[in-house]
């Protein structure tokens, strides 16, 4: 989207300033329009007009996961909250749906491979890491489809790091590393070194490994008339200034090594930049020639964003020194890019650059510095836009025990993702070091990244010959349901068949027909089925009752090979520290075990513990969402509910109470749950399906092979919990896959089939957290959570408002905060704190 510059009140000032006189004279462009400056050059007008065509053609998608920690141990679940945004603005993505999550070792094998829905932006899940798996690093990946046309480099990755007492050799700790080894890259300010021209050289060094390693040095010549000592300044970054002459080839000696590195050759003729931010509202440019270039020779100086235009500046370069003041007030929190092009619309000089936001919009509260043990936090958050109105956005909230954890503040945020990392090729260490706004060095070094770290999504010289990408991969929408159809006990497929397709599990309910083609497929597009649905199957041919059978197709994707960017660095923990952390989750595990819980799921009517074994499993039998049921029948352990052609006929004379009539006949089921005479006129019960609503005529084709138990509501309380609808009573049926009972059946006659579908989207689970101010029979067990909380998808209100409770262990500890989310405008937000938990 082109941005318009026609109403801009700031001052751009342009200084052309010659070798002797300091200044001859500036020009002021009070009110600079884009498509003015743009007639002044066709070419550029061209070039400009392909840049927005690339950003609206081809948008560019990113993803960032927000997880509950950095540091586990073997069989611990990864909760995380995927944000998938899209356009150069960062807005939550309305265009791919579909989100892989992967999780790959140090040596590139893939442990844990899920498919997230992501509607609107957002999606959340939770990955059970293998029991066995061995200590050491591992890279947690994701991306879209359609992030698949771009460089793979621009998928997000962020390092997971499992702590065990096994840990494979190449990620032992204390591992010697060859630091003989190094290299330094040497990066001019806007890309030339200039014959006579003021140049200013950036540097980055590297050990063996690939990560920073600080050096010093010495920057010399053959002839030795130059020597100057240079440093790196953080995270073996730094800079230097010289004047270089044309035919001199210089080095840098560096301090400790017997080996020098060279820098780029000296160009004879060209530009040089110099750009420094002279405040927080406007940048200082320096472009220096040594060209004899007369009067006007038509230069141009254009600034974007994320692909958007912001300004288009008309040069004339017809001096030694030119000097820019360029305000930022239009210019959008993130890296901009600063481009000088010739006459002829060829880049000349580039300069990455970064623009620091304001301040949040975002306010966290809790009521208290300091909390007891078991006390209840109240987490209020509050969120305005500059004009302050009310705004909208997604959070997500992890709050861990520090004390017993390895994490501490991340390092890796949504606001260091989106605005910085997303946008640059290589590897960032420490991203959030350069948003501390207690670091007196954050800005100088955040310029060293910029001056480091080029910029990759597309190139002027590819938009000028009109090279655009290749769109192999598309945005996905859902899921691609398909099968075949056949006549039952043959190969022979079905064509013009009709297949109904119903998932009851889908909000709303998704009820959709497709006609068998020649080769009897069928195909259902955009559909939103997870791995633990039960979802149903109808075939008819020419409105006849033959008997058909169905084979559904698994949802497979082919992964993309994997190239690794991301430095692992979790090699370097303290292994006193592994040990005390490991001795900390080995207590918390006898705990648990002790009360027979597993916290990593939601716990449901706790059972009594002294109760029976039968006891114990009449009562599992009568859970529901709903709260639990006034009887209950079991088909797995029944002897001939596999007999029966439907559930209804299973049932007859199963549960007392329960009248069922016309179960084998084409006329409806009609059923009878005892009801009190008062009612008057009976009515139909009311029937779910893994707590689902369905109607009477499709529970009559349901496969009592596929059914685990069903559940009886009798009395007139049911309306309490269902409404009106439960005046004829409930019958809810469960299928084995809701109940964890797997059975993989794709072909069943009588024109019917409920499966479930392999590759699918993966489900998440809801996280267990103790609500103390409910008394409970499992308050005598010792809460020692290492996660104390983890809530996504925390939407705010129409105020702009969300309040998140949870409530503190018995540990005496630090508690560590750690808020993040997106605005609806695009804009990130991360915000941590820390508080102490004592004895009441």
């Amino acid at each position: 989207m082109r941005f318009h510059i026609q109403n801009l009140t700031s001052t751009i000032r342009v200084f052309i300033v010659g070798s002797r006189n300091l200044l001859l004279f500036f020009l002021f462009f009070q009110s600079i329009g884009i498509q003015n400056a743009n007639s002044q050059n066709a070419q550029l007008n061209g070039l400009t007009d392909k840049l927005e065509k690339l950003t609206t053609s081809f948008p560019q998608e990113k993803v960032f996961l927000h997880t509950d920690r950095k540091f586990y141990v073997p069989g611990d679940p990864i909760w995380f909250q995927a944000y998938v945004t899209a356009y150069e603005a960062n807005l939550p993505s309305v265009l791919s749906t579909n989100l892989r999550v992967e999780l790959f070792s140090k040596d590139k094998e893939l442990i844990v491979e899920q498919l997230v829905f992501a509607q609107t932006g957002y999606g959340e899940g939770v990955i059970d890491l293998p029991r066995d798996l061995k200590g050491g690093s591992y890279i947690l990946r994701s991306y879209t489809n359609y992030m698949r046309n771009f460089d793979a480099d621009f998928f997000f990755e962020k390092e997971i790091v499992v702590v065990s007492d096994s840990v494979e050799a190449e990620t032992s700790p204390n591992t010697p590393q060859n630091l003989g080894d190094i290299d330094v890259q040497f990066f001019p300010e806007g890309g030339h070194l200039v014959s006579g021209l003021p140049a200013r050289v950036a540097f980055k060094a590297i050990d063996n490994t690939g990560h920073s390693i600080d050096i010093k040095g010495r920057l010399i010549d053959p002839s030795g008339a130059l020597s100057i000592d240079i440093e790196s300044k953080h995270d073996g970054m730094g800079d230097f200034s010289f004047i270089p002459q044309f035919g001199e080839n210089y080095s840098v000696q560096i301090e400790g090594r017997n080996k020098a590195f060279n820098l780029p050759q000296v160009e004879e003729v060209g530009y040089s930049l110099y750009a420094y931010p002279e405040s927080e509202d406007r940048v200082v440019l320096r472009i220096s020639t040594n060209l004899e270039l007369g009067s006007d020779k038509g230069h141009f100086l254009a600034v974007h964003s994320g692909g958007s235009l912001l300004y288009n500046l008309d040069l004339s370069l017809n001096k030694k020194v030119t000097m820019v003041i360029l305000p930022t007030d239009i210019i959008p929190e993130g890296i901009f890019h600063i481009t000088l092009f010739d006459g002829l619309a060829n880049p000349l000089l580039e300069r990455l650059m970064f623009k620091k936001g304001r301040g949040d919009t975002v306010i966290v509260t809790t009521e208290k510095r300091d909390y007891g043990t078991r006390e209840k936090v109240e987490l209020k958050i509050k969120a305005d836009n500059s004009l302050g109105r009310s705004q909208s956005g997604i959070f997500s909230l992890s709050v861990i025990d520090l004390g017993q954890a390895l994490d501490y503040a991340p390092e890796q945020s949504i606001y260091s993702e989106l605005l910085l990392t997303s946008d640059l090729k290589g590897y960032i260490d420490n991203p959030m070091y350069y948003f501390n706004d207690n670091n007196e060095y954050a800005t100088e070094h955040l310029d060293l990244v910029m001056l480091t770290h080029g910029w990759v999504r597309f190139s002027w010289q590819d938009l000028k010959d009109d090279v655009l990408p290749s769109l192999d991969y598309f945005i996905e929408k859902g899921l691609t349901v398909s099968g075949t159809l056949y006549k039952f006990g043959s190969d022979k497929t079905i064509s013009g068949g009709e297949v109904t397709f119903i998932s009851n599990q889908a909000i709303p309910p998704i009820i959709a027909s497709a006609t068998t083609s020649d080769n009897g497929k069928f195909v259902f597009e955009e559909a939103v089925v997870y791995d633990d649905d039960t979802v149903f199957f109808k075939g008819q041919r020419d409105k006849k009752r033959d008997n058909l059978m169905f084979e559904i197709d698994s949802i497979q994707y082919r992964w993309p090979s994997f190239s690794q960017s991301i430095l692992l660095r979790g090699d370097k923990i303290d292994p006193t520290s592994n040990l005390s952390f490991l001795a900390k989750n080995e207590r918390r595990d006898l705990i648990e075990k002790a009360f027979g819980l597993d916290t990593g799921v939601t716990v449901l009517d706790p059972f009594v513990v002294d109760a029976s074994r039968e006891e114990t499993k009449k009562q599992a039998l009568l859970k529901t969402a709903y709260g639990k049921g006034e009887d209950a029948y079991s088909f797995i352990e029944s002897q001939s509910a596999s007999s029966h052609t439907n559930v209804f006929s299973a049932l007859i004379g199963k549960m007392p109470g329960v009248q069922i009539v016309d179960a084998f006949s084409p006329n409806p089921t009609k059923i009878n749950i005892r009801q009190d005479a008062s009612m008057g006129k009976l009515r139909d019960p009311l029937i779910l399906l893994d707590d689902g609503e369905i109607s009477m005529g499709t529970a009559s084709q349901l496969d009592p092979n596929s059914i685990s138990r069903v559940v009886v509501f009798k009395s007139l309380s049911a309306t309490g919990l269902f409404g009106s609808a439960a005046f004829g009573g409930v019958l809810a049926f469960y299928t084995k896959g809701a109940d964890g009972i797997v059975e993989e059946t794709k072909k069943w006659n009588e024109n019917f089939l409920n499966t479930t579908i392999k590759g699918a989207y993966n489900s998440s689970r809801k996280f267990y957290s103790p609500k103390y101010d409910v008394k409970s029979d499992l308050d005598i067990k010792y809460d020692q959570r290492l996660v104390l909380f983890w809530k996504p998808l925390i939407e705010l209100d129409e105020h702009g408002e969300a309040t998140i409770e949870f409530w503190n262990s018995d540990e005496e500890t630090s508690i560590l905060i750690d808020l993040q989310g997106l605005m609806s405008d695009g804009k990130p937000f991360q915000f941590t704190k820390t508080y102490e938990t004592k004895k009441n």
